[in-house]
């Protein structure tokens, strides 16, 4: 079964379902699952610094998943900058947890690849560039997501 497609609507930093002819669309299963893993927050390790303390987010099922059910952790940490300075530290730090907020595509066999690059395209909005690679080495998914916070004033 498919899932219900998502779009990512940068002006709202909100995802929603897609209507098609009056119906959801069940199409764009991996866009889907690149949105939901970029844009769901994963809980933070207890070595990451937090924007707010003591407030480590993620969801119910990334605090026992693993153990009680085998699932792995959802989402990525891109909310750890929130209120970071726009920097060049910051945009790297943005690929990496995109990149590991991905992984999972290659780890199930989805992906032979995932290629991730930011830019800041104007104050407080980073674009993130995000192409998934198929089995076979082709680009299946090559699209743009901007993300906006409130960071800190440099």
């Amino acid at each position: 079964m498919a899932d219900i497609r998502l779009v990512w609507n940068a002006d709202t930093q909100t995802a929603d379902w897609q209507i098609v002819d009056g119906a959801l669309d069940a199409s764009g299963d991996l866009e889907t699952s690149v949105i939901a893993s970029l844009f769901t927050w994963a809980r933070a390790s207890d070595d990451d610094v937090l924007p707010v303390p003591g407030d480590r987010k993620g969801w119910l099922g990334d605090l026992d998943g693993q153990a009680i059910h085998g699932l792995k952790a959802v989402g990525s940490k891109l909310w750890l900058l929130s209120r970071e300075l726009q920097t060049e530290e910051t945009r790297q730090r943005a690929i990496g947890y995109a990149l590991a907020a991905l992984q999972w595509l290659v780890e199930d066999g989805v992906a032979s690849r995932v290629a991730v690059d930011a830019e800041w395209v104007r104050r407080g909005f980073l674009s993130l560039s995000v192409q998934i690679f198929d089995p076979s080495g082709d680009v299946t998914l090559d699209q743009k997501y901007a993300w906006a916070w409130a960071q800190m004033a440099a």
